[in-house]
């Protein structure tokens, strides 16, 4: 029995017909086409913002509302990757202040920082 071709993005069982070969060669089912869609979409979006997160996150500080489920917190979060420090966080943890996460669009780099000392506490 010959095994049945999955998709590369999920590993459900696809085809030629159901889903899309891209250019890399892997096979995408319709289901993950539209979810890499719409995070390109969400990432363009981002873009355009990242002007004015930087700018509110230069006169604020982190911004807690910085995530990856929306193009604004990505945007916020990629003004927190412009103001983090390179260096670990070295507060004691009974002084830390909450941590907000950034992420570098360019690169994908991403993680928590320290809101007081702003250095990392976390990476991934």
């Amino acid at each position: 029995m010959e095994a049945q071709p999955t998709c590369d993005g999920c590993g459900k069982a696809a085809n030629s017909v159901t889903g899309k070969v891209t250019k890399a060669g892997l096979l995408i089912c319709p289901e993950c086409r539209e979810e890499r869609a719409r995070q390109q979409r969400m990432m363009e979006q981002a873009r355009t913002m990242i002007p004015g997160a930087i700018a509110i996150a230069g006169y604020l500080g982190p911004l807690s509302m910085a995530g990856d489920d929306s193009a604004c917190g990505l945007a916020a979060a990629h003004a927190n990757d412009g103001i983090r420090k390179d260096a670990w966080c070295r507060c004691r943890p009974q002084t830390r202040k909450y941590a907000v996460y950034y992420r570098n669009i360019t690169t994908g780099a991403h993680g928590w920082m320290c809101c007081k000392c702003r250095g990392i506490t976390q990476t991934g």
